[in-house]
Parts: C-alpha cells; sequence; structure tokens
C-alpha cells in the first residue's frame, strides 16, 4: 500500500530542466554545427586559394610563352586556338588533381561517416557538386590568363625577345 500511495504523490515533486527533444538534440551536435560552418568557412578559403593558385600558374606558364604566341599569331593562328592550347594543357594538370583528390575523399570517406550527419560518405551529389565547382573554378583560373595572352600583338611579343 506504501508503493501506492508515493506514486500518487508522484505529481507534487517539483520538476526543472524540462526541456523539448528537439532543444536537447540541438544542445548535444550544437559543437558539431560549429565546427561544419568553420570547416565550411575554411574550406571557401581554400578554394579561393587554389582559384588563386591555378591562375598564377597558369598566367607564369603563359607569359612564358609569349615569344611561342607571337610566333602562332604572326603566322596566323586564330586568338580562339590560342587560348583553348593554353586552356587545354593547364587542364590536363587540373583533371590529375581532380582524380588524385577525388580517389582520397572517397578512401576519406569512412574514416568521416562518424561525423557526418544527414550526409553519406560517398553521396554521389556532393562528390558530383564538388567536382564541378572545382572544374569551373579550374577553368575560369585558366581561361583568364589564356584570353590576355592571346589578345597580345604579335610584334611586340616579338620584338621583346
Amino acid at each position: 500500500m506504501s508503493n501506492h500511495l508515493r506514486a500518487h504523490e508522484l505529481y507534487r515533486l517539483p520538476l526543472y530542466d524540462i526541456e523539448t527533444m528537439e532543444a536537447l538534440v540541438e544542445r548535444r551536435i550544437g559543437g558539431f554545427a560549429v565546427i561544419g560552418n568553420l570547416m565550411g568557412i575554411f574550406a571557401l578559403l581554400w578554394l579561393i586559394l587554389g582559384a588563386v593558385g591555378i591562375y598564377g600558374v597558369a598566367a607564369y606558364s603563359a607569359g612564358q610563352r609569349t615569344s611561342e604566341i607571337g610566333v602562332r599569331l604572326a603566322m596566323g593562328a586564330k586568338r580562339a586556338d590560342v587560348v583553348r592550347m593554353v586552356v587545354s594543357q593547364g587542364a590536363k594538370r587540373a583533371v590529375f588533381g581532380l582524380v588524385v583528390g577525388l580517389g582520397l575523399a572517397f578512401a576519406m570517406g569512412g574514416a568521416m561517416s562518424e561525423i557526418l550527419v544527414g550526409v553519406s560518405p560517398t553521396d554521389p551529389a556532393v562528390f558530383g557538386g564538388v567536382t564541378l565547382m572545382l572544374a569551373v573554378v579550374s577553368f575560369v583560373g585558366l581561361y583568364l590568363p589564356a584570353r590576355r595572352v592571346s589578345q597580345t600583338d604579335p610584334v611586340q611579343a616579338l620584338s621583346a625577345e
């Protein structure tokens, strides 16, 4: 009988730290959200750094070939052909980097599966989106110096030598 009375008097006990399940989950994984945001910021910075690096390498490579490009333009090469040549040579390096990076990302996916929430470590949409974004950044980083070097005057390019 004493157990029955104790259970009946439970409603008189004060309740504290009451929160919804959503609030509890948010409190528990809130740190992961901060880490995720920081990783996103760092990824954006690394993307910008990579774009500047690709642009720098392509501009230096095209600048070293100014006299060759001047000869090609003087011999009748179209500016679009020069742009295509410079971009395709840089694109080979970019594709190699993408393939190696995707392979490493796929291999590291298993290690990251513990901290990923709501996405698979080998999600094709993520891999496709990242590949497309890096390809666009690489193309822009290659196209700008290629266009600049294709607009040089052949006479000035040859006289600078």
